[in-house]
């Protein structure tokens, strides 16, 4: 089971229960991350294209597997995967 970026800041960590500071570690977090991966993009499963493309046309908000992901890093992250 993985836990989302807030659930480590709040709960693993026990940096801060504040909602605004959870937020700006969480997004700092991220900036790292991306930082840290450059321009690499990154790797995109066989299907998965396909998958986001038929989920995006229907209307699909959340289904159980990207649930983990941040709804940002999930934007963030088909972004790039449709621009290669």
């Amino acid at each position: 089971m993985s836990c989302t970026p807030v659930q480590v800041i709040q709960e693993v960590f026990c940096w801060t229960r504040l909602p605004m500071e959870v937020r700006r570690l969480a997004a700092r977090k991220e900036d790292l991350f991306r930082g840290l991966l450059g321009d690499t993009k990154p790797a995109v499963p066989p299907g998965a294209s396909s998958l986001l493309e038929l989920l995006q046309k229907n209307k699909v908000r959340r289904i159980c597997p990207l649930s983990r992901l941040s709804g940002s890093r999930i934007r963030k992250t088909w972004s790039s995967c449709k621009d290669s």
